[in-house]
């Protein structure tokens, strides 16, 4: 264990703040600091799109942690503040204000930036990745109808949902054959498509865009009249800092077991970290706050003297359409397929309540098996918060609970709250007997 030594931590985002907190929470007498380029205090990104339709005062609302957080515990925190350089020989960071700061143990959770869409310039699009993204976005709504948003990953289709909700005319494109498409399969993502389409959203898959031309989107095979274009394709870690230090790049930063880089003395966590996942059985860099604030802990500990270990991210996830919840953890099939895993699949569709109730709640259930019988995956699709069940399926799959264990998995049941065959039962018998279980 290393006692009074300098931490410093580059970027406040969800891992670098919950590894200055939980580090405090371990040790007292560690001098913690974080640097963060933007003006602002943690904010949870996954909250930006809900944030559309609620009224705020200011950025200080999606504060999750407070000024006098930070004092109370002991964690300088410098915003707006640009690290310029790592010298890792000395130990020393150099700001773009020309100051030093020395470390003995360095974190980078610098997290990710908005990949800008081909064929466009960045002034051209409104990129929404960014607390400053929304508050601009939520000006320009004021004076503006029609919207088109690029990529149907989750922000695109969170948004989508939002702004049709607030009056809006929404465009929705997809350059892959069906939305969701790095999460769901088509079967699933058709349930989100009908959805959304049936509120009014306008979505265009496979969809190649080659400019823009002053108020208008040339497509490949037609057209788009808009009056606001909003980015939504994807990420890339942002590993410049890390790159110009000579760390070991790929991906992300890539770290070990351990969380550590190539350089003993410098941990990274969150979007900006390649790790190897047991799971996937590859290198990986994921997008989870979830995963991220796990892997902060992690580096705390070690930092504190511990040895624990990240060995898997099972990726569960979960979104807010609508009026929809959508969630799953492990591989679809599609996925599966790709990582030359051989799967089958089953689906299936019921209320949740008993059929005497009106207000009959539905939902979709997929789950994933390979010809072995073990549980890879699931996808879960309702009207009803469906965290609880996305959290049981995580469980059973980083357990290795074969789909027949599934099956026979004892449920509730009152006809109020549950069904007496649970959904999840039923979809885990009909994969058994494709799988001749």
């Amino acid at each position: 264990m290393m006692d009074n030594k300098n931490i410093v931590i580059i970027g406040g985002g969800s891992a670098g703040t919950a590894c200055a907190f939980h580090l405090r929470k371990l040790n007292k007498d560690f001098e913690i600091e974080i640097i963060e380029k933007s003006n602002h205090l943690h904010y949870s990104s996954c909250a930006l799109p809900y944030a559309l339709s609620k009224e705020f005062s200011g950025p200080e609302d999606l504060y999750i942690f407070k000024t006098e957080d930070y004092s109370e515990n002991n964690i300088k925190i410098n915003l707006n503040t640009k690290v310029e350089s790592i010298d890792r020989k000395a130990r020393k960071i150099k700001l773009v204000s020309g100051e030093y700061i020395d470390y003995d143990i360095l974190v980078i959770t610098t997290g990710s930036n908005p990949v800008c869409p081909k064929n466009f310039a960045e002034d051209e699009i409104l990129n929404f990745h960014s607390l400053d993204d929304l508050i601009l976005l939520k000006e320009k709504l004021q004076k503006t109808k029609k919207i088109t948003i690029i990529g149907a990953g989750f922000i695109g289709a969170e948004l989508a949902g939002e702004l049709i909700e607030l009056g809006k005319e929404v465009i929705l494109l997809e350059i892959k054959s069906h939305i969701l498409p790095e999460l769901l399969d088509e079967k699933s993502a058709s349930l989100i498509s009908e959805y959304l389409i049936s509120k009014g959203v306008v979505i265009k898959t496979g969809v190649n865009i080659e400019e823009l031309r002053e108020d208008k989107l040339i497509l490949e095979n037609g057209e788009i009249k808009t009056d606001l274009i909003i980015n939504a394709t994807g990420f890339r870690p942002d590993v410049d800092i890390a790159q110009k230090a000579g760390l070991n790049i790929e991906k992300g930063i890539v770290v070990d077991e351990y969380l550590r880089t190539s350089d003993e003395n410098i941990f990274s966590a969150g979007d900006v970290a390649e790790f190897f996942n047991n799971f996937s059985n590859q290198s990986e860099v994921t997008g989870l706050g979830s995963v991220a604030v796990r892997q902060a802990k992690i580096i705390a500990e070690n930092i504190n003297g511990g040895q624990e270990v990240f060995s898997s991210a099972l990726n569960s996830f979960i979104s807010k359409i609508g009026d929809l919840f959508v969630g799953g953890v492990g591989f679809n099939k599609d996925q599966a397929f790709k990582m030359g895993v051989d799967c089958l699949k089953a689906d299936f569709q019921s209320s949740v309540l008993a059929d005497y109730y009106s207000d009959k709640e539905k939902v979709f259930y997929q789950l994933i098996a390979d010809k072995k019988g073990l549980l890879k995956g699931g996808r879960i699709i309702s009207t009803t918060n469906i965290a609880g069940r996305i959290n049981t399926l995580s469980l059973a799959l980083e357990k290795g609970l074969k789909i027949s264990e599934l099956a026979k998995t004892e449920t509730c049941y009152n006809p109020a709250a549950a069904p007496i065959f649970d959904p999840q039962t039923i979809t885990a018998e009909i994969l058994c007997k494709k799988l001749g279980l």
